[in-house]
């Protein structure tokens, strides 16, 4: 891995440039046990060799700063060779994620899952007050292939570019001592819930996930 990181803040950055590129080389063996709910094949356990490489480029830029509104750009692609698992869910479960938004990162969101994907957007910060901005970004998402469940729960491929999603967000932001407290209405493009309204204070933290 390979990053330039010039951010003003970890989360609702308005200043600095990020360059990230990553390179991973995954070899594993998956084993499957199927359960109750499995449509088929329920006694046999299912081994396969899994061996994929994958490229991940990500590139964030507050590029013009006009009085108190700055304007960004951000752009995120990745590129995989992986190849499906057993059933569906380990393989949407095993797929690259988009989630530039702080709270897609705490959601499971199936549409913005591929294994191949292009993503860019635009993000405005407008300063209200010392330490408090609101901002708006709005994000287009372009899988090259949807991953697609099938009747006997296994994975499909769709149509190439056949379809892309908007992820987009405007947030209200104080910049604490402790960390960010922020007011967030997000919207999620193909997703059972498309907006949420969220209350948030300090930073969303997880352990660092070895594969994705």
């Amino acid at each position: 891995m390979f990053e330039v990181n010039s951010l003003n803040r970890k989360d609702y950055a308005n200043r600095g440039l990020r360059t990230l590129i990553e390179f991973r080389h995954v070899i594993g063996t998956e084993l499957y046990e199927p359960g109750s709910t499995s449509v088929k094949n329920k006694d046999i356990i299912y081994k396969k060799y899994h061996n994929w490489i994958q490229l991940k480029l990500a590139y964030q830029n507050y590029f013009q700063h006009i009085g108190r509104l700055s304007l960004g750009f951000y752009f995120e692609n990745i590129l995989s060779s992986q190849t499906f698992f057993k059933n569906y869910s380990a393989s949407i479960l095993m797929a690259p994620s988009f989630e530039v938004i702080p709270e897609s990162r705490t959601m499971f969101l199936p549409a913005f899952r591929a294994y191949n994907y292009t993503a860019a957007g635009l993000q405005a910060v407008f300063s209200l007050f010392k330490n408090v901005d609101y901002r708006m970004e709005v994000y287009v998402f372009q899988p090259y292939q949807e991953l697609i469940l099938q009747q006997d729960q296994t994975t499909q491929f769709g149509e190439i570019f056949a379809n892309r999603l908007l992820m987009a967000g405007s947030a209200l932001v104080y910049h604490s001592p402790l960390g960010p407290v922020s007011v967030n209405l997000n919207f999620y493009d193909k997703s059972d819930d498309k907006f949420s309204l969220i209350f948030n204070i300090g930073y969303i933290l997880f352990n660092k996930r070895p594969l994705q």
